[in-house]
């Protein structure tokens, strides 16, 4: 079985704790999280994960420019990139989705729906299920 590795990019300890309860429920993913957008696109390219979550508001740089420069880097360009995040006005979601965002997840979302979009996104994933 493969293990699916995620970064998750988030400053807020209480949402970066629910997906990680929700992660650990699943045997089959490995999440490790940063806390700014320097420190994640550094994670993200020291570890090379499957799937990179992202949240927009971040303390030191805006997701959209996280995602700009995953994208704009050749080792980490082609790694699924989700926004996940409560800012979610249709100008947002929109240029989410121009940049890149593979998906557009918001705050709060289905569990299930969640789990599936994983499994959808990790080439080498099973289905993953609670």
């Amino acid at each position: 079985m493969h293990l699916v590795k995620i970064v998750y990019i988030e400053d807020n300890i209480s949402n970066m704790t629910l997906v990680r309860k929700i992660i650990d429920l699943v045997d089959s993913i490995e999440m490790v999280g940063a806390s700014t957008g320097s420190e994640g696109i550094e994670l993200v390219r020291s570890t090379l994960p499957d799937i990179v979550l992202l949240d927009i508001n971040l303390p030191d740089m805006d997701g959209f420019s996280v995602l700009r420069t995953l994208k704009e880097d050749s080792s980490t360009e082609r790694i699924p990139v989700v926004a996940l995040t409560a800012s979610a006005t249709r100008a947002e979601v929109l240029e989410g989705r121009k940049l890149g965002f593979d998906r557009y997840l918001t705050k709060p979302f289905n569990i299930e729906e969640f789990l599936d979009l994983l499994s959808n996104l990790a080439p080498t994933a099973e289905q993953l299920k609670l």
